[in-house]
């Protein structure tokens, strides 16, 4: 029997659907024309490389022009002609050390592709903060970017590895920094006109012979000098070096010992020392032969022998140098030209037979700024060390300053009534005086012994002084007496201005106003400041108000 078989039906799917796609229409497109990308507003297309090159030299770093350019293909290629490269970057401990690495990496990618490309500005600022093994990693390619600079850029060029100041300039006890960076000799030829080296504490090696034609600024930051270099420094300002050299900045320089300086061309001489006690006694001798120099600044240093030679000096600062009787040898030429002297120290009160050539530096430099109108002192008080001797007034021997319209004090009130008698002397010496500062350093706070000081000061009037002001003021007896002494001194007196100590409190306002009986002939108010002291200025009533 045969077996019976049905027929499955079989659904049969629907043949794919052809999709008939309508042929493409070829247009011919015209090239965009600047009038179309000003009727669609892209007027930056307008723009020729030139112009687009500078327009991204304005952005603040080299990172910001790679991102930028990535978004044309015309503006990749333009990368390569911004004529300024910036690198520029806070790095903190937290930081991760790949991402270092990587903008390591990014900075010498950039300059080996631009290495025979002319670049005219060149600046790479890392800021390390607590991040010392990372500086570490950094420090290595001092060298390489040292060298890239000095040999492939026009203008100028500043490297600054800054790291967190709590290791920087490390000393140790034999005078060496056990983590510091030894770099090559520099090249001896550049073409810069600006160069900026701030290179935490790596020793510096200089070359005997160096040729810096263009060099005009130079400036030196945080850099310890091989041994036995510090004459090759000052050979390498010098006018056979550098004939073009006119500003010079030393900062932090250890290792430094003396300092010869021959220019020609120096305009401006800027040098700063650690306030430290093992290294403010490195540089001891400082000689300068510039005729042309015009500012100069000197800074914690303990010098032994000063020679300047400078005829056509205008600003001389000597700021915070420990003592002027510490220079065994001040050798100074005419500065008829000095118009502002600041940093004069000087004792007010000693004795013959201890103190008598304790001001001869500052005398003799007062006495050579024959047309100085802007004086700055720091007046000491030495009475009772030396009790079995007489007392002598050690301020006798200032010479008269005629010109001086603006006169700084800076004093430590330890013995309040020789306050008064002090600032009597200088009076009596700058007559045409206009504008007063005051500095009440904190000193030894007493109260009373200053009632009869208004007696026994002699009677001084300066028809000139205009403006007072007192920073570091704390309303004491002793402060507002002086006040009032100066208020009687100054008959065309404008303004005086009351800059409070930190120590202030506001519960002393009231006790201020008791303690300026002057103040019914003029107005005290308060000024509004961001900062913490707080400040009051009087200001005299008008005539028709009195």
């Amino acid at each position: 029997m045969e077996e019976s078989t049905s027929a499955v039906p079989v659904k049969k799917g629907r043949p794919p659907r052809r999709i008939r796609r309508r042929p493409r229409r070829r247009h011919h497109h015209p090239r965009s024309t600047p009038s179309d990308h000003r009727r669609h507003g892209d007027l930056i297309s307008d723009l020729n490389d030139d112009v687009l090159t500078h327009v991204l030299s304005f952005l603040p770093t080299t990172a910001d022009v790679a991102r930028a350019c990535a978004v044309s293909r015309r503006w990749r290629r333009l990368a390569t002609r911004v004529p300024s490269l910036t690198f520029s970057s806070r790095i903190q401990h937290d930081l991760p050390k790949e991402k270092v690495y990587r903008l390591i990496a990014f900075i010498n990618h950039v300059l080996a592709a631009r290495a025979a490309a002319d670049v005219e500005h060149l600046s790479i600022s890392l800021d390390f903060w607590f991040a010392d093994d990372i500086a570490a990693a950094a420090s290595a390619q001092l060298d390489a970017w040292i060298r890239y600079g000095m040999r492939h850029v026009s203008k100028s060029f500043s490297l600054k590895l800054t790291p967190d100041y709590h290791r920087n300039f490390i000393i140790n006890n034999d005078g060496n920094d056990d983590d510091s960076l030894f770099l090559e000799v520099i090249p001896s030829y550049t073409e810069l006109e600006t160069m900026t080296l701030s290179l935490d504490n790596a020793t510096l090696n200089l070359p005997n012979v160096v040729k810096f034609n263009s060099l005009k600024h130079l400036t030196l930051e945080h850099i310890r000098l091989a041994a036995g270099s510090s004459r090759l420094l000052g050979r390498l300002m010098s006018s056979s070096c550098c004939p073009h050299l006119q500003k010079l900045e030393l900062t932090w320089i250890a290792g430094l010992t003396e300092l010869h300086i021959d220019s020609g061309e120096l305009l401006e001489l800027s040098l700063l020392q650690r306030y430290d006690y093992s290294a403010i006694a490195e540089l001891h001798l400082l000689e300068l032969n510039t005729p042309k120099l015009r500012d100069l600044g000197v800074q914690n240093c303990y010098l032994q022998k000063l020679i300047i030679d400078a005829p056509r000096l205008e600003d001389l600062s000597l700021s915070t140098m420990w003592s002027f009787n510490d220079i065994e040898q001040l050798g100074v030429s005419e500065l008829s030209h000095v118009r502002k002297l600041l940093g004069i120290k000087m004792t007010t009160h000693g004795h013959h037979l201890h103190d008598r050539h304790v001001n001869d530096c500052a005398i003799l430099l007062l006495r050579q700024c024959t047309s100085v109108e802007f004086v700055g002192f720091s007046l000491r008080f030495t009475q009772g060390y030396y009790a079995e001797e007489e007392e002598v007034d050690m301020m006798k021997e200032i010479p008269s300053l005629p010109h001086v319209t603006k006169l700084w004090l800076s004093f430590f009130p330890q013995h309040e009534h020789t306050i008064i008698a002090s600032i009597a002397c200088l009076f009596t010496r700058c007559s045409s005086l206009k504008y007063l500062m005051l500095h009440m350093v904190n000193g030894t706070e007493r109260e009373g012994g200053d009632q009869a000081i208004s007696e026994d000061h002699p009677s001084i009037k300066l028809p000139n002084l205009q403006e007072i002001e007192i920073l570091g003021f704390q309303a004491r007896q002793c402060e507002a007496s002086l006040v009032k002494w100066l208020h009687t001194t100054a008959p065309a007196l404008k303004r005086i201005k009351l800059v409070f100590s930190y120590r202030f409190r506001k519960s002393s306002i009231k006790k201020l106003r008791k303690k300026l009986p002057f103040a019914e002939v003029g107005t005290w108010s308060s000024v509004p400041t961001d900062k913490c002291n707080r400040e009051f200025e009087w200001t005299p009533m008008c005539e028709e108000n009195m």
